[in-house]
């Protein structure tokens, strides 16, 4: 289990507790939203990571030739590589994200990201990275991963271990570079480098 600001904001907002200074912290409302029926949520770290995806999701403005904007029917969640998720993707069966219904498709090779909306890249394609990160520059393609490096090496999201704490950093210049408007909100409560 993970114990951290972060993770403490996500109970938070989960449950609708309120923290220690008794006041709620807006900037993960849609938590509450997303898995209200969910209140005995577990909250290990793949949980965090896929209760992540929503809630980056919601504080991202996508461009306005995205597909998210007209071709598309489905918020498509992409997961390339072995998925570390467990069960805990099952959060987002008959949920919507940006007024779309969630999908969760698992391409196998990189030409297949063309319909991804978010994409998480998992660890066991590290090795593929830099043909990933090319593939997706200049496309309207939110990325996430646990890869050590990633924002450094031009990735969008990134978890981080230190010791028994989780925690995400956001790469503003690339992410702001793909066209994407990240609320101020989000940014308040992680790690942003390269702004």
């Amino acid at each position: 289990m993970y114990k951290h600001q972060t993770v403490t904001l996500f109970l938070n907002n989960l449950t609708g507790k309120r923290t220690n200074k008794g006041r709620f912290y807006p900037t993960l409302f849609c938590l509450s939203i997303l898995f209200f029926s969910t209140p005995s949520f577990s909250f290990d770290r793949e949980a965090i990571e896929a209760v992540f995806l929503g809630v980056v999701s919601k504080h991202i403005t996508w461009p306005d030739n995205a597909t998210l904007q007209n071709e598309s029917d489905f918020f498509n969640i992409c997961i390339f590589g072995d998925s570390t998720f467990g069960g805990h993707l099952k959060l987002y069966d008959n949920k919507q994200i940006k007024n779309k219904p969630v999908k969760i498709l698992y391409p196998q090779e990189i030409e297949g990201f063309s319909n991804c909306h978010l994409i998480y890249i998992s660890q066991s394609k590290r090795k593929k990275l830099n043909e990933i990160l090319r593939f997706i520059d200049g496309k309207s393609i939110l990325t996430v991963s646990l890869i050590r490096g990633f924002v450094e090496k031009k990735g969008m999201f990134q978890f981080y271990e230190k010791g028994s704490q989780l925690d995400i950093k956001i790469n503003y210049r690339v992410t702001v570079n793909h066209g994407f408007d990240i609320k101020a909100s989000l940014l308040k409560y992680f790690k942003v480098v390269n702004r």
